[in-house]
């Protein structure tokens, strides 16, 4: 059965391989997925360059250790090379362990977020509460899409800033398919946007997809754009995904009781502000990582959200646009196809 493993870290696509891997079995609670297709998101070549390894070295509660865990409690450790790529997708559940949730979802096609096993592969095995039943409606390539970033977004915008109606909303990386939804989430419920783009040429485009403002990724003219757009207030929330000195005007851009939420580090660069850029409009700033949050949300509230989310991507307001579909034995097209500039939608592997 094939699959995509990673060899080694720090060495990008030249340490992934395609194996030979059977995953076994289900055990207790858990499901064994057939699976049709999964995307390559940024956050999948953060597994093959050790960024997430190199981040959580770095976190108090792993100091000094060589098991790393995104949890102070260990419950979540996090593997070490070989293992299989891949955070997310869509397949068919052809077999359960034991367990009443495992054994409902046998035969039904569901969208999975991976915990340990990757989904870059025919068949992969995840925890039976890991994997969403998705409706007709949704087609093979949405369903596979589900977790990363339409569940980023509507998190972030919904459940962390908790935005109004009123509140400006500034986006950097607007271009890209989560900027893209949050935009659109800003026309459904009606609050403002500011779109922040290196390429002057996705105006018109992210103004039709209902940005308010669409404004240059310049850290030296940022924070006057912002003051522009906004009549002189600022931004009640910010998104960035930056970081460096485009992050750092970001966080001068917002207003008073203002909220900066940090999901990336497309830059690769560290943010550095002054403290009383913070202490004067009294404002806030979060970090943001997915399998973490979800972590530590009550069964309902992930629920709740999902529901939301889906229906969301069925009305097209948290829609991805793919780009292109690969088989898993042309792996490395894939990966340099996802990783190209300017790239518009996601790339996917396709397994049947």
């Amino acid at each position: 059965m094939n699959a995509l493993e990673l060899a080694r870290l720090g060495d990008s696509i030249d340490g992934v391989t395609r194996v030979d891997r059977d995953p076994g079995a289900p055990g207790a609670g858990r499901v064994r997925v057939r699976m049709i297709a999964a995307p390559i998101h940024p956050s999948d070549l953060n597994w093959v360059d050790g960024t997430y390894h190199d981040a959580l070295r770095r976190t108090v509660w792993n100091l000094g250790r060589g098991d790393l865990a995104f949890d102070p409690e260990r419950t979540r450790p996090i593997a070490d090379p070989p293992y299989v790529l891949g955070v997310e997708g869509v397949g068919i559940v052809e077999s359960a362990g034991d367990g009443f949730l495992a054994k409902r979802l046998v035969g039904r096609r569901v969208a999975i977020s991976a915990d340990g096993e990757g989904t870059y592969r025919d068949v992969t095995i995840v925890d039976a509460k890991r994997a969403l039943p998705v409706p007709r409606t949704l087609s093979d390539e949405a369903a596979s899409m589900i977790f990363v970033n339409p569940l980023t977004a509507y998190a972030i915008v919904h459940e962390v800033l908790r935005v109004r109606r009123e509140d400006t909303v500034l986006i950097t990386a607007a271009g890209s398919a989560l900027g893209r939804m949050v935009i659109r989430l800003g026309k459904s419920y009606g609050f403002e946007t500011i779109a922040v783009v290196r390429r002057p040429e996705l105006g018109d485009e992210l103004r039709r997809d209902g940005a308010t403002h669409v404004i240059a990724a310049d850290p030296m003219r940022l924070v006057e754009a912002v003051r522009d757009a906004t009549r002189g207030a600022g931004a009640n929330h910010a998104l960035d995904c930056v970081g460096g000195a485009l992050g750092t005007a970001v966080i001068r851009s917002l207003t008073v009781d203002g909220h900066a939420v940090l999901y990336g580090t497309l830059s690769r660069e560290p943010i550095e502000l002054a403290p009383r850029d913070l202490m004067m409009p009294v404002a806030r700033v979060s970090g943001f990582f997915l399998p973490t949050w979800l972590a530590r949300q009550s069964l309902f509230t992930k629920l709740r959200v999902l529901r939301a989310v889906t229906s969301a991507i069925g009305d097209g307001t948290l829609a991805t646009e793919v780009a292109a579909t690969f088989s898993l034995d042309r792996h490395r097209e894939a990966f340099e196809a996802a990783m190209r500039p300017g790239t518009r939608g996601k790339v996917l592997f396709r397994m049947r």
